[in-house]
């Protein structure tokens, strides 16, 4: 493989990297964004919404970076999580490469 090469090579992974990195400080601004929405809301009713999409404007499912729904459940009363099923779209409940917030 030529210098040229590599040094494509490196930039591609360097950009790949930088986008990647931009992704989840998206998902991180919006999960942080939308927890003040609940918060909000829960002031305002005195319980967790039902979905996200009671606070969300228009009444959409917001989406993360990567084009999938942000992931919500209600613990309790006052208790939420907010969450991105990450870069592969899967589901491990905030393990793995989701992305989370701590409520």
């Amino acid at each position: 493989m030529s210098a040229a090469a590599l040094v494509d090579l490196n930039f591609s992974d360097d950009v790949g990297q930088r986008f990647g990195d931009a992704q989840l400080g998206v998902a991180s601004a919006d999960i942080a964004r939308l927890a003040q929405e609940v918060d909000s809301y829960i002031i305002g009713n005195g319980k967790p919404p039902a979905s996200l999409e009671n606070v969300t404007e228009g009444g959409e499912a917001p989406l993360d970076p990567w084009s999938h729904p942000y992931a919500y459940r209600v613990k309790g009363s006052f208790e939420y999580v907010i969450w991105s099923y990450g870069p592969n779209g899967t589901n491990e409940k905030g393990k793995g490469d989701d992305v989370t917030r701590p409520n």
